[in-house]
């Protein structure tokens, strides 16, 4: 079975206009979507994926994509979304993957790894631990982190604290729940793909087992403040070049 990164990457954000090519780095900042290619293509070089797909609406996110690895023989694919719901800037994750299937970018039986570009402090330990966790019994491995607001739309709770050696299940929560919860934080979050049917992100339909990422290690860019504190995070040593 395939495993494929998949990098979404818009072109415009409404909260952080042009945020996917938003500076981050300790030293020679890089646009978001870079940082996302380069990790990603570490990971395949490593053995830990087969291939790495880029797909944007902008040509320009696109060509920052291709600069990671340029050239006719690039190991980055590069896929501009067709016109479409998904073409749009409030397009989800999901409908660009299934966009993506029915062009044939994507095959209909693989591991697919979601790498968002605004999670800039991901590194190569993060793809590679989560995706020691895949199993033919799950549907979705996916990075959660320590909620520390009072609104849980998405929020998980986990059934047991897991180990390396025992995977648990977390299970979505209503708003209203009062406990400790986890939030999805972009780091990375696998699908098992199989016969086209993607599984949706936040369904307990699915059998979800969740990769625990420290606050410290986790940040997810919405607003120009969280890349701030992002950098300054890298500055602090935190990050994939370490």
């Amino acid at each position: 079975m395939k495993r494929i990164a998949f990098i979404p990457a818009k072109g415009m954000s409404t909260r952080f206009p042009r945020k996917n090519m938003a500076l981050f780095g300790p030293v020679g900042r890089k646009p978001l979507v870079v940082v996302a290619a380069t990790v990603a293509l570490r990971a395949k070089k490593l053995g830990c994926l087969d291939e790495v797909i880029v797909s944007s609406n902008s040509t320009e996110v696109l060509d920052a994509a291709r600069s990671v690895s340029p050239g006719i023989t690039s190991e980055i694919v590069c896929v501009t979304r067709q016109l479409g719901p998904a073409t749009s800037e409030t397009a989800r994750v999901r409908d660009v993957i299934c966009e993506h299937l029915k062009e044939h970018y994507v095959p209909p039986d693989a591991d697919l790894c979601v790498l968002l570009p605004t999670s800039p402090l991901r590194t190569l330990r993060h793809i590679v631990e989560s995706s020691r966790l895949l199993s033919d019994d799950v549907d979705v491995v996916m990075s959660l982190t320590p909620l520390v607001q009072d609104v849980k739309f998405g929020a998980y709770a986990l059934r047991s604290l897991p180990t390396p050696d025992t995977p648990v299940e977390a299970d979505l929560l209503d708003p209203w729940y009062s406990g400790h919860v986890y939030v999805h934080d972009g780091t990375v979050c696998w699908l098992r793909i199989r016969n086209g049917v993607v599984p949706q992100f936040h369904d307990n339909k699915n059998r979800t087992v969740p990769y625990l990422v420290p606050r410290a290690e986790s940040c997810d860019v919405n607003y120009p403040i969280d890349l701030e504190w992002a950098n300054w995070r890298a500055q602090k040593g935190w990050t994939q070049w370490d």
